[in-house]
């Protein structure tokens, strides 16, 4: 990868920098479909360092096969597992165990890495997003129902960090 494309410079002809599109959200002629019509537009939806690696791998046209994205991802998430407080974020809650009646009530996805694991293992991802959708949705549910502030939720948090640093290692090998 060029030092340009990493610091957001234009890729090439008509594209626009990551900066650029942080900055100043979609093309005029754009048209965006969904999301919270009161919302300032000129808001991106993702937070920058998202936009700028699904960018990334935009710009790279990667096509992956479900065995690649397995051989590439696993280890990643075997990391997370093996992490001295991945066994926070390993097996699926259970509310019954763990006293917690209203989890699937503030909870509508839930996931854990086990789970991550298993979808890697049968190829079912057939794309990276889909991935790292999953994954940060283990701690963003451990956030959404524990709270930020709380251990669970600084543990999540570092643990997200964790995995944004060896997801970005992966994508730029690519």
């Amino acid at each position: 990868m060029a030092e340009g494309e990493a610091n957001g410079a234009s890729l090439s002809g008509n594209k626009r920098s990551m900066d650029d599109i942080y900055k100043n959200g979609p093309s005029p002629d754009t048209e965006t479909s969904g999301g919270d019509k009161n919302k300032d537009s000129s808001e991106p939806s993702l937070p920058k360092g998202d936009v700028e690696q699904h960018l990334l791998m935009l710009n790279k046209g990667l096509h992956l096969t479900s065995r690649t994205i397995t051989h590439k991802c696993l280890p990643i998430v075997q990391q997370l597992i093996d992490d001295p407080y991945g066994w926070v974020f390993r097996d699926a809650v259970d509310p019954v165990l763990f006293g917690l009646p209203d989890y699937f009530e503030v909870v509508k996805n839930p996931m854990h890495l086990l789970l991550v694991k298993k979808k890697l293992e049968n190829a079912v991802y057939t794309d990276m997003a889909s991935f790292e959708r999953d994954v940060k949705l283990v701690f963003e549910n451990a956030i959404l129902y524990n709270g930020e502030e709380s251990d669970v939720g600084t543990l999540a948090k570092t643990m997200k960090g964790v995995f944004g640093t060896e997801y970005k290692k992966v994508c730029e090998g690519m």
